[in-house]
């Protein structure tokens, strides 16, 4: 965690090698740079030739078997023994290393990250690739917030940009889409966004685009830039590269703050640039419920609806919500990634004022497919202004989406409730839910169809869970059973929503599945503080 360095740290590889045996970290360096066995890292066996520090373009490892480190608190600090073969004179120096400070390790060896869980600094990696950063598209400090609260609601009032009344087009009238080669009940394209920070989830990144990948697709891999290093996401990628594969170092944002949602917006743009029906936005931490076959069938057969788990802050019904956000009302000053985000004490974001004129709010999670034609929406010009007024909300990354789909004028397209399958355990809090486990598995089969993906996975914990869905996949596509067409089933009559002041008081309806965090816990820091031009 940023916020305290851990006192020890077990290092596991996963390789051919090592059978998910623990190491220290000097010797799992050792074992991955020379691609020597473990008993030769531990001292065992003959000694072997130290290449150089620098790790290969293509590395001994399998192509699922990144080097997975997790820093783990104890309630000591402890030393790190690494029991070397003398004749390791590179190595000879690492045989004792405070676990305290595993930058200094990874730096010796040349393994490269940013900062963040490993504290190390910051590397300039190139952000070649289809997305154009623009870390200060809406930037404001707090001593304009005032003023640009006002302006923004103001202009939102006034209606956000009509939609279309063919749904096919997209915004800019009389344009047509890319997507006219595509036939009703026919097959559709995907473009993947998939978002990833921590090296220990590289091997389910790998395992994942096994499941996913397709030609007639294109995939994107994001990569925090003071998290990781580009390069180990392409190690464990297929060389060379498919030339529908991207993978591009993208700008560090934590959750909750607007950074986040134009990082997200930038990749969508870049997109666009290609041709597909479908933008599919993922973590480095979820997994497919089902075949891709199955994915690409029961998308074609709704074309023109959005997955997307909204729930609205209030409802015809005269349900409220409950959702934490919603009670936190200061508006948050932010600039990109290169500050950090700040909650303006003493103001307030003036929900209540445009709920009293109509104005509807909603959340929803920020893992979602979306039609075509609702990205371009999502970054056309026209929502200059709705993007600058989300940006001073807090939780924005969970509000920007559904919000703006269910106040689009004349929108005519459908909204399936068909979701990712998430679990938080009864009492804990947290904006990420729990690891799934096989313990899961009966809920998600009772009613797989409306689950697309499982959150949170990890190819250890998870494994046993994995390895059932993978089977149960295999056999719908001998059996081609898991065909059914059950998307209606899940439609979310999005028109329910209603601004907030038309709905009775004392109405509430059940919490968010996503529980708040901590009252007593401030917001993490989703940037470095930098000296910023935020402050007054």
């Amino acid at each position: 965690q940023p916020a305290a360095r851990p006192s020890s740290m077990t290092v596991t590889l996963f390789c051919r090698e090592c059978k998910n045996s623990p190491l220290t970290l000097a010797a799992a360096v050792a074992v991955c740079l020379t691609g020597i066995t473990m008993s030769e890292a531990l001292g065992t066996a003959d000694a072997v030739a130290l290449p150089a520090p620098a790790p290969p373009a293509r590395s001994g490892l399998v192509v699922s078997a990144p080097l997975d480190i997790q820093a783990e608190e104890t309630d000591r600090a402890e030393t790190t023994e690494a029991y070397l073969p003398p004749m390791h004179p590179q190595l000879r120096g690492a045989q004792k290393l405070m676990s305290l400070d595993p930058a200094a390790a990874m730096e010796a060896f040349g393994i490269r990250s940013g900062q963040g869980a490993m504290g190390v600094m910051r590397h300039n990696f190139s952000r070649t690739g289809p997305a154009a950063f623009n870390e200060e598209a809406v930037c404001v400090g707090s001593e304009q917030i005032g003023q640009a609260l006002k302006e923004s609601a103001a202009a939102v009032l006034k209606g956000l940009p009509k939609w279309p009344t063919n749904s096919r087009p997209g915004p800019e009238r009389g344009r047509p889409t890319k997507t006219d080669h595509v036939q009703p009940g026919g097959s559709v394209s995907m473009a993947y966004l998939i978002q990833v920070s921590f090296a220990d989830k590289l091997r389910l990144v790998a395992r994942v685009f096994h499941n996913l990948y397709s030609p007639q697709d294109v995939f994107l891999y994001l990569v925090d830039e003071q998290m990781l290093d580009p390069e180990l996401v392409r190690s464990v990628l297929p060389n060379p590269l498919p030339r529908n594969v991207h993978i591009q170092a993208a700008p560090h944002a934590g959750y909750f703050y607007w950074p986040r949602v134009q990082i997200v917006l930038d990749g969508l743009a870049g997109l666009l640039k290609f041709k597909w029906d479908f933008f599919v936005h993922l973590s480095e931490s979820d997994y497919p419920v089902h075949s891709s076959r199955w994915l690409r069938s029961n998308l074609a057969s709704r074309r023109d609806w959005s997955r997307l788990y909204i729930e609205p802050k209030c409802t015809a019904r005269g349900g409220r919500s409950k959702w934490y956000w919603w009670s936190q009302g200061e508006p948050v000053a932010s600039c990109g990634s290169r500050h950090e985000p700040l909650p303006v004490r003493g103001m307030t974001f003036p929900e209540e004022e445009m709920e009293a004129k109509g104005f509807k709010f909603a959340h929803s999670s920020e893992w979602m497919i979306l039609t075509r034609e609702v990205a371009e929406y999502a970054t056309h010009p026209g929502l200059a202004d709705y993007r600058r007024l989300m940006s001073m909300h807090a939780a924005v990354d969970e509000i920007f989406w559904a919000t703006m789909v269910i106040n689009v004028p004349n929108f005519s397209q459908g909204i399936s409730q068909q979701q990712w399958f998430m679990h938080w355990t009864k009492g804990t809090s947290g904006h990420s839910p729990d690891v799934l486990t096989d313990s899961s598995l009966p809920r998600i089969m009772k009613n797989r169809e409306k689950y697309l993906f499982l959150r949170k996975v990890d190819e250890v914990a998870s494994n046993k869970l994995l390895n059932q869905i993978d089977e149960f996949n295999k056999n719908d596509e001998l059996s081609k059973t898991n065909d059914r067409d059950d998307t209606s089933t899940h439609e979310w009559k999005w028109r329910n929503a209603v601004p907030c002041g038309s709905v009775p008081s004392g109405s509430s309806s059940q919490p968010a599945p996503w529980p708040p965090p901590p009252a007593s816990k401030a917001l993490p820091s989703p940037a470095p503080p930098a000296e910023s031009p935020l402050l007054s």
